[in-house]
Parts: structure tokens; C-alpha cells; sequence
């Protein structure tokens, strides 16, 4: 390990170093400058922003609310509806549903 490391050094030591460019350290400063820096932003303002990302012009906004008040309401409402014998209305199963009353003459 110790022929590795002074191999290293060896290396590290015959490469030629550049000394830095005067007024290195202002550029970097200037270039900090002119980056922009993050600002708190109140929680208020943020929503305005999220909001105004979001925006949609007012039909396309009113049907996605119509769809999505359809589709609320259409979960409340059963698929399909039987009656009995006796005339009294009943859900239908998924069963029923799914495979309807076949011919048994098959």
C-alpha cells in the first residue's frame, strides 16, 4: 500500500499547477450576485401561483366541474335495478350483472 502511495505522490507532485487569474475571487463574487436567491414566499401568494399554473379557460373549466359533480353524484345511484315477486324494487348483484340470465337450453 505504501509503493501505491508514494506512486500517488509522485504523480501529484510532477504535474504542473496553474496559479489562479488575478480577480478570481471578485469574478466569483459578481457571478454569486447575479444569481437569483430563493425568497419566502407567504403561503397565500403560493396558492395564487399553483392556482394560476392550473388555469383553464372558463368552458373547459365548467364541463370538467359538470363531469365531476356527474360522476359524484352517479356513485350514489345503484347500476341497475330489479324487481321481486311482489313488485318491490331491489339492487342488482354483481352476479346478475355480470352474467345475465342465459338459456338453459344449451
Amino acid at each position: 500500500m505504501d509503493d501505491m502511495d508514494s506512486t500517488l505522490e509522485l504523480l501529484l507532485r510532477s504535474r504542473k499547477v496553474e496559479p489562479p487569474r488575478p480577480g478570481m475571487a471578485e469574478r466569483i463574487i459578481m457571478a454569486a450576485h447575479a444569481t437569483p436567491q430563493r425568497v419566502r414566499v407567504p403561503f397565500g401568494v403560493w396558492l395564487q401561483r399553483l392556482c394560476a399554473e392550473f388555469y383553464m379557460p372558463r368552458p373547459a373549466f365548467a364541463f370538467a366541474m359538470l363531469l365531476l359533480i356527474g360522476f359524484i353524484t352517479g356513485l350514489g345511484v345503484p347500476v341497475d335495478m330489479d324487481t321481486d315477486e311482489n313488485g318491490i324494487s331491489q339492487p342488482a348483484s354483481l352476479q346478475d350483472f355480470l352474467y345475465p340470465e342465459e338459456d338453459s337450453a344449451l
